[in-house]
């Protein structure tokens, strides 16, 4: 006879935020990111959502995020950005107080980074890596909107970025970038 397990309590997204949540938005995953649970990070299909008890204080679309990662130690969730040099640091406190009552309980965090492991994968589509004729990593990769359309990005990005590249630095990237495209089935220019 298998005995199941009861799961521990988990945290939900208060009714008055989940209503700040598109309705096209189905939430896959929350977590608060502060101490009295005011302030959340949500994963939809679409986006990552952080809610406050004003509204919708940022919105990610998970095209422009290239890694999350958990640090349980630290309890934080670190998100790379796409052409942004700083990450983004979601922190997440162990207890919350309980909706209505005394006490406290536990935030489950697993539900969000599933969602937010899925999420990043399904974005990202087909991703190539080589080194550019001056010896700095590059990478190019085909990317999901949210609507479904495909398109692709270097990093670094051929124009905007802080620090000039070669003429042979922006061949090798256009080079890098046509083999993504080709690597789908894209149109490669």
């Amino acid at each position: 006879m298998r005995l199941l397990r009861r799961r521990p309590p988990s945290t939900a997204l208060p009714s008055h935020l989940a209503g700040l949540v598109p309705r096209s938005e189905q939430v896959l995953g929350a977590v608060p990111l502060d101490e009295e649970g005011r302030r959340w990070a949500v994963a939809t299909a679409g986006s990552l959502v952080i809610l406050d008890e004003d509204g919708v204080d940022a919105t990610r679309t998970w095209d422009g995020v290239t890694r999350g990662t958990w640090d349980a130690e630290e309890r934080t969730f670190t998100l790379e950005l796409l052409h942004e040099a700083e990450p983004l640091v979601l922190s997440v406190p162990e207890r919350i107080p309980k909706a209505g009552r005394d006490g406290d309980v536990m935030v489950a965090e697993k539900d969000f980074a599933v969602a937010l492991r899925q999420r990043i994968d399904a974005a990202i589509i087909h991703q190539v890596s080589d080194a550019l004729p001056s010896g700095r990593r590059a990478t190019a990769s085909v990317r999901r909107r949210a609507d479904g359309s495909l398109y692709s990005v270097t990093d670094p990005p051929v124009v905007g970025h802080d620090q000039a590249l070669s003429a042979d630095d922006v061949d090798a990237l256009g080079a890098l970038e046509r083999r993504a495209r080709d690597g789908v089935g894209l149109p490669t220019p």
